[in-house]
């Protein structure tokens, strides 16, 4: 069995992780690989599993440990995934209490071995993580953290909007969006979009937009048909 890169930390999307445990709901099978994330683009399966490897969700063999059964069942997620952080990120949880600088955690996040686009991701999931679960940290971090993803977004956007004006338009909306399709031999189609637009690669982009396309095709070519 191949063994997926050992990451220590979690550097997914905060909202594609979560995702990936309510896909687990259906059942959790006896060894976690890329195809239970079938939905996702292949690197964002391997980000998935470093996810799950780093948090203690699966062990280095892929197999589901108890931690990953509670998640999945619990009725209330949140108070066994502060349980995970604060086991998983304890040095970086002190360090956020004690009003460090944003400097100073992306020096500790560097610590374990990341850096670049790695550790941008990896803070992002982090902060995500702890504002969702009630920790607090220091406002050195979370506000400098926060403005400068903003700014950072603001730049994608227009880049992005040179790139492909027509596909970006309403970007932002499109990161949390869904579009229902129905057939002409019965039935529909529902399209939900939930990923961090802004961070999608070039081919992945081309992925999500072209199911956009496909479906706005089918639609406007059935509503001409009817007329």
């Amino acid at each position: 069995m191949a063994k997926e890169e050992s990451v220590p930390v979690a550097y997914v999307s905060y909202g594609t992780f979560h995702t990936a445990l309510d896909t687990l709901k259906q059942g959790i099978p006896p060894r976690i690989d890329r195809t239970v994330f079938r939905g996702q683009s292949g690197g964002t399966q391997g980000q998935l599993m470093a996810a799950f490897r780093a948090l203690g969700l699966i062990d280095a063999d892929n197999l589901p440990q108890p931690i990953l059964t509670r998640l999945v069942n619990a009725e209330t997620r949140k108070p066994a995934f502060r349980e995970v952080l604060e086991a998983k990120y304890r040095d970086l949880i002190q360090l956020g209490l004690s009003n460090a600088t944003d400097r100073q955690l992306n020096e500790k996040f560097e610590e374990y071995g990341v850096n670049g686009a790695t550790l941008r991701k990896a803070k992002a999931f982090f902060l995500k993580a702890a504002s969702d679960v009630g920790i607090s940290l220091s406002p050195h971090i979370t506000t400098r953290s926060s403005t400068g993803i903003k700014s950072v977004t603001t730049k994608r956007v227009r880049r992005a909007a040179k790139r492909e004006p027509d596909a970006v338009s309403g970007s932002t909306a499109l990161e949390s969006a869904s579009k229902v399709v129905h057939l002409a031999s019965g039935g529909s189609i529902t399209l939900i979009v939930d990923v961090p637009l802004l961070d999608l690669s070039s081919d992945d982009r081309k992925f999500v937009f072209g199911l956009v396309d496909a479906l706005k095709g089918y639609k406007n070519q059935a509503q001409a048909d009817e007329a």
